[in-house]
C-alpha cells in the first residue's frame, strides 16, 4: 500500500487504488470528488498525522458531509459528493454522464431565484429528459441546446399570438403555458413539450392560436437559420420528432372530437 501511495498524493487516491485493486473510471471519479470537496470546503475529506493512519481512514471511514465541514454549503451537495466518494466503485455514479447530470442538477437547485443566467448544462439536462428526443445522441442534444434562444419569462406573458406569422417553434423547459383561441382555452402546455411546430414545418404560416405563460417559465425558441447550422443527422432526428409530436397531437384532437 505504501509503495502505491508513493506514486502520487494519497489524499486523492481511491480506496481500491490504495488497496492495490483494479482501477477504472470510478477511481478517477473518486479523485475528482476529492478535488471538488476540497475546493468547496477548504479542506480534504480525510486528514491524519501519518500516512498509515490516512490510508486507514480513506479505506474504512466515511468522509464528513460537506455541509458539516462548511455549514453555508447547500445540502444538495452532500448527496452528490458523498456518492462520488463512496468506498465501493459500484456505489458511485454509473457513468461520467450521470455524474455530469447530477452536477448540473445541483447547480440548478442552488441557483439564485430569478437569475437570468441559463447554463448550457441546464439546457442539456432538460432536453435530454424529453422522451420525443430519445433518438438524438448526446452530441446532437448539445447541438440542439446551443441552437435555441433560451429565455426566462414571467407569468402571463404572450409567447406567440394567433394570426401572427412565424417560422420558429418553441420548447417549454420549465413551467406551464396555456393555449387559447379567441380567448377560449384550448389546451395546456407542460414542461418538456414543444409548441408552434406547424408554423416552422409550413415555413411562415400564421399561428393558429395564442400561447401565454401560465407560470414563470423557461423556454427556448428555435429559428430555421440556427437549426440549419446543426449536423444533418441532428436535423433529421429533430424533424422526425417534431412530425411525430404533431401527429400524436392531431390524433388526440380527433379522439376528443369523436367523443364530443
Amino acid at each position: 500500500i505504501v509503495q502505491t501511495a508513493q506514486m502520487g498524493s494519497p489524499y486523492y487516491m481511491s480506496p481500491e487504488q490504495l488497496e492495490g485493486k483494479d482501477l477504472s473510471f470510478h477511481s478517477d471519479m473518486y479523485s475528482l470528488g476529492v478535488v471538488l470537496y476540497e475546493l468547496l470546503t477548504g479542506r480534504k475529506p480525510f486528514l491524519a498525522e501519518n500516512l498509515p493512519a490516512l490510508i486507514d481512514k480513506i479505506i474504512k471511514l466515511p468522509p464528513l458531509a460537506p455541509s458539516e465541514a462548511r455549514p453555508e454549503l447547500p445540502k444538495e451537495l452532500d448527496r452528490l459528493l458523498l456518492r462520488a466518494l463512496a468506498k465501493s466503485p459500484a456505489q458511485r455514479y454509473p457513468s461520467w454522464q450521470e455524474f455530469a447530470l447530477a452536477l448540473s442538477k445541483v447547480g440548478q437547485a442552488v441557483q439564485p431565484r430569478g437569475s437570468s443566467i441559463i447554463a448550457d448544462s441546464e439546457k442539456y439536462v432538460v432536453l435530454k429528459s424529453v422522451p420525443m428526443l430519445a433518438l438524438l445522441s448526446d452530441a446532437e442534444i448539445w447541438e440542439l441546446a446551443r441552437a435555441g434562444r433560451w429565455v426566462r419569462v414571467d407569468k402571463a406573458r404572450a409567447i406567440v399570438r394567433e394570426k401572427e406569422r412565424g417560422t420558429s417553434f418553441f420548447f417549454l423547459a420549465r413551467g406551464e403555458a396555456k393555449v387559447t383561441l379567441g380567448g377560449r382555452l384550448l389546451n395546456m402546455v407542460g414542461a418538456g413539450e414543444f409548441f408552434g411546430e406547424m408554423a416552422y414545418i409550413a415555413g411562415g404560416e400564421a399561428r393558429h392560436a395564442t400561447v401565454e405563460s401560465h407560470t414563470e417559465a423557461l423556454l427556448a425558441e428555435f429559428q430555421p437559420g440556427a437549426l440549419e447550422k446543426m449536423s444533418l443527422g441532428a436535423q433529421l432526428q429533430l424533424t422526425r420528432a417534431l412530425v411525430r409530436n404533431v401527429s400524436e397531437r392531431l390524433a388526440l384532437a380527433n379522439t376528443r372530437t369523436a367523443r364530443a
